[in-house]
C-alpha cells in the first residue's frame, strides 16, 4: 500500500475466492469518500485506487494502473 503518482494504491493477493469477495468489500469500503477510485479483481488478487487528493482529476492515472492490473497475469 502506498502512494503512485499521486494517487492512493493498495495491492492485496488472497488465497481463495472467498477470501477474494472479502477483500473486494474491504477495497470499497477502503476508497471511502475518495473524489475517485476503483477495485478491481484479477485471479485472486486486488487492486484498490483511490484519488483522495484529486491529483488525478482526467483519471489518466487511475486509467493505466488499472489497465496495467488488468493486462498482468
Amino acid at each position: 500500500q502506498g502512494p503512485l503518482d499521486g494517487v492512493d494504491v493498495m495491492l492485496c493477493e488472497y488465497g481463495s475466492a472467498d477470501a477474494v469477495a472479502l477483500g473486494t468489500k474491504a477495497g470499497e469500503e477502503w476508497i471511502g469518500q475518495a473524489t475517485t477510485g476503483a477495485v478491481l479483481q484479477n485471479g485472486n488478487a486486488i487492486l484498490a485506487v483511490a484519488d483522495r487528493n484529486r491529483a488525478d482529476p482526467n483519471g489518466k492515472t487511475i486509467h493505466k494502473l488499472t489497465q496495467a492490473f488488468t493486462k498482468a497475469k
